[in-house]
């Protein structure tokens, strides 16, 4: 059985080894700086700071993106530091573009935040996985990434205001979680996706490897199995001990090839050398009058990344 005290002390060593090390390592590199966090940050955290805030980092974040939403090739020439006076230029424009027709043009609508973020996280939630994949690799860019994202962005924080003049703040704040929400989402797809080619390749290889290593477990257990099926018999059909391990291997690797073959024509998953070693540990303990042991070990993958293990033996 798992062991759930033990469980919940590792999580609670993990809660506090994580704080402890934010407070010992991380704060100590923003002396001097103004966080908008803890209680000094948060002190000067009004409605309209926080209204200003978002819509700079919406804006900022939308004149970022102009070279990936205008497709890979005015990306790659944008992100050239020899034209970095015309991105800069590029960048301008499309912020005065913004505040006298993109913002005017979603103010004639009625709810062009709750529309366009509603819009975005059905492209995310409503599309089945071959579908999602394949809009992803032709755009190269996720739902949160695309222009609707930041039409959802200003609307959000258009309704915001509105809200507020209305004299409904509840209502005002609401709208601003839902930008600050949508605002996050962005940056964490773009930062994913910075990363996803080399990220997928890593992972991919890991669990080739994990994959490969369960297949090798898999047949050692059938060498087992086979060292048994395989016994030689007595005259009245009874199963007697193997003579020898190699002939107990040749056997065994003769009964895998036959079985990989016939899955397909392949190669087993284990080496020849490998089975000879298994059957020579198996031939001394069955010749020792020994009897096989099976250990359960069950393993939990923390959110630290190491494994607890539970073993029944």
């Amino acid at each position: 059985m798992l062991d759930a005290g033990s469980a919940r002390e590792r999580l609670a060593a993990h809660v506090e080894q994580t704080i402890e090390f934010v407070h010992e390592k991380i704060l100590p590199t923003y002396s001097g700086k103004k966080l908008l966090l803890y209680d000094e940050g948060r002190a000067v955290r009004s409605f309209d700071f926080e209204w200003t805030r978002l819509w700079e980092k919406a804006i900022t974040l939308y004149l970022r993106s102009a070279g990936r939403l205008s497709g890979p090739d005015v990306e790659t020439y944008l992100s050239d530091p020899a034209h970095a006076s015309i991105l800069k230029e590029l960048q301008n424009d499309l912020r005065a573009q913004i505040e006298t027709f993109t913002v005017p043009l979603l103010e004639d609508f009625e709810t062009p935040g709750d529309d366009f973020l509603l819009y975005t996280y059905t492209r995310m939630v409503a599309t089945d996985e071959k579908t999602t994949i394949d809009d992803i690799a032709g755009a190269g860019l996720t739902p949160p990434e695309r222009i609707e994202a930041f039409f959802g962005m200003f609307g959000l924080l258009i309704e915001a205001t509105r809200a507020k003049q209305q004299g409904s703040m509840d209502r005002a704040y609401s709208f601003l979680l839902d930008a600050s929400h949508l605002i996050g989402m962005h940056e964490s797809a773009r930062y994913v996706m910075k990363f996803s080619p080399e990220v997928a390749k890593k992972r991919r290889a890991q669990l080739n490897s994990e994959k490969s290593r369960e297949q090798v477990k898999k047949a050692k257990l059938r060498v087992c199995e086979l060292f048994n099926e395989l016994r030689p018999t007595s005259a009245d059909g009874k199963p007697q001990r193997w003579k020898k391990a190699n002939d107990a291997a040749h056997a065994v690797w003769g009964a895998l090839e036959k079985e990989a073959y016939a899955d397909g024509g392949r190669a087993p998953d284990i080496s020849d050398r490998t089975v000879l070693s298994l059957c020579q540990k198996l031939h001394k303990r069955d010749k020792n009058g020994g009897v096989f042991h099976i250990r359960v070990e069950v393993v939990e993958r923390l959110p630290d990344g190491t494994e607890g293990k539970v073993v029944s033996d």
